[in-house]
């Protein structure tokens, strides 16, 4: 696919340039996890090596330094193998200065010949370069009474720093990344923590389409806060390589924020005029809100408010209600990258249908189990939830059931994600209890908006079909009925044997 990432540089450290806590309060730092996301390995390196060596040395202190970066490691996301990390070995490490104290590059085990032939690269200008080691000394300790600790950086990596930092805001190669979408993640409760993912495009069309698939029920603190989450995405934003911002997600709710907005709500705001915005990502917007009415922000959801209290009483807004022409537009970007992806996905999921025995209930034929199990595998999680949706009513109700030569009921029937062994999706009914009905749960995680943009659709498909159904009966005919592939016969009747 022409957007799918194949190198993975993440860094972790602590950022002592912020010191604002979860609740407001003063901390010396904020501990961070920074996950880039690149589609060649030179953007990863070149990545990491602007990030300045020698911010990977608590020792080393400087005014343009606030970030201090404990570990840092680029992968393949192909082969999940590591292919690189950074090192420091201290003085105690090595009192003998045998290896040198310093910074380096690990290539785990591997010499960096062996790096050097797969990727390209050549570190032949280093110092202490040896092609056969799978280690590369990047910066060498040293402590003088009179000047105190220093990093003596090799001058090849230097060089390497200056040059991408000279030509990095004038990047016109096509095998550069020219955009970024950058998601921050803060934490609620406990520690302080930042969780940031950045990923970098090469067309603006799939880096906006990239931010508007982001999870905007998680914008929100207070909601998050109501919804029991851990965190919150403080910051979902789309810019250029030159850092200049082209469109962003808000929570907007307090006049007091300073965005113009009609009306509160999650809104895309855009640094560009949106018909310009429009040309360049290759994208419509007009089904979004306030398309005709505002050039700068553009409506995606808007708050829901508790019963009793006027709509601009921010203060009890409890939940989210994505805007209608939003869940269309994300629909359509899904349905064309599902159409991309064509039949290369294996079956990803499985309908597992939990079948039981009714208690007390006499049955006419012998049996064997008091539970039974169906499973049907889908290549695709739309074809999981139609079926799902055409399990009638009457084969989870016990009572009918206990009529029956095999009295089972379907107890629960779940769509299974198969690669995260995970329930996404499941139906049942609720007996003798309150709320006493069908009901069905999904679990509410980053994927759930997208899950019930597919529900909905599968919702609507079902009611055309069933009013295309209407309109072929006929008073005079009656027509047989045709069994859909989409029902499941219960155990015994065409069902497994038992």
């Amino acid at each position: 696919m022409e957007n799918e990432f194949k190198y993975k540089l993440e860094v972790e450290g602590k950022d002592y340039g912020k010191n604002e806590g979860n609740n407001g309060e003063y901390v010396t730092h904020v501990p961070f996890k920074e996950t880039n996301l690149f589609m060649s390995i030179n953007e990863a390196m070149d990545a990491l090596i602007l990030k300045d060596i020698r911010s990977f040395e608590q020792m080393f202190e400087t005014s343009e330094h606030k970030k201090y970066h404990e570990i840092a490691s680029i992968h393949s996301l192909e082969t999940e193998a590591l292919l690189l990390q950074v090192i420091r070995i201290s003085f105690e490490d090595s009192p003998d200065a045998s290896p040198t104290a310093g910074i380096y590059f690990s290539f785990e085990d591997w010499p960096i010949a062996d790096f050097e032939e797969r990727t390209r690269f050549e570190f032949e200008g280093f110092r202490d370069y040896d092609p056969e080691s799978p280690f590369l000394l990047l910066g060498s300790y040293s402590y003088e009474s009179n000047s105190g600790f220093n990093i003596d950086v090799d001058e090849a990596i230097t060089d390497w720093e200056h040059r991408l930092n000279y030509y990095e805001q004038e990047r016109g190669f096509d095998d550069d990344w020219k955009y970024k979408v950058e998601i921050v993640e803060d934490t609620i409760e406990g520690n302080t923590f930042q969780d940031i993912k950045n990923y970098h495009f090469h067309k603006l069309s799939l880096a906006f389409r990239q931010l508007l698939k982001t999870n905007i029920s998680g914008l929100d603190k207070d909601l998050a806060i109501i919804s029991k989450k851990n965190g919150w995405i403080s910051g979902a934003k789309l810019s250029g390589r030159d850092k200049r911002p082209i469109a962003e997600l808000l929570a907007i709710k307090n006049p007091d924020t300073g965005e113009n907005v009609p009306e509160p709500g999650i809104h895309l705001k855009c640094h560009l005029p949106v018909g310009q915005l429009e040309q360049k990502a290759e994208i419509d917007l007009s089904s979004l809100g306030n398309y005709n009415d505002s050039d700068e922000h553009l409506l995606l959801a808007n708050y829901f408010v508790e019963p009793g209290y006027r709509n601009d009483d921010y203060s009890h807004y409890t939940d989210l209600i994505p805007y209608d022409g939003f869940l269309t537009l994300l629909l359509n970007m899904d349905q064309k990258q599902q159409h991309n992806i064509g039949e290369q996905i294996q079956s990803s999921y499985t309908l597992r249908l939990t079948w039981e025995k009714v208690q007390n209930a006499v049955a006419k034929v012998d049996l064997l189990n008091d539970e039974v199990i169906q499973e049907q595998s889908h290549y695709d999680v739309e074809k999981g939830i139609e079926n799902l949706l055409s399990l009638e009513e009457r084969l989870f109700d016990q009572d009918t059931a206990s009529g029956l030569p095999y009295p089972f009921y379907l107890r629960k029937a779940e769509l299974i994600d198969n690669l995260k062994d995970a329930v996404v999706l499941s139906k049942y009914q609720k007996v003798n209890e309150a709320g006493k009905g069908m009901y069905m749960s999904f679990d509410n995680n980053q994927g759930a908006l997208q899950l019930l943009i597919m529900l909905d659709s599968a919702f609507k498909k079902r009611q055309v079909e069933n009013k295309a159904d209407l309109a072929e009966k006929t008073d005079e005919v009656q027509r047989k009925r045709i069994r859909s592939e989409r029902n499941v016969p219960p155990p015994g009747t065409q069902g497994p044997r038992l």
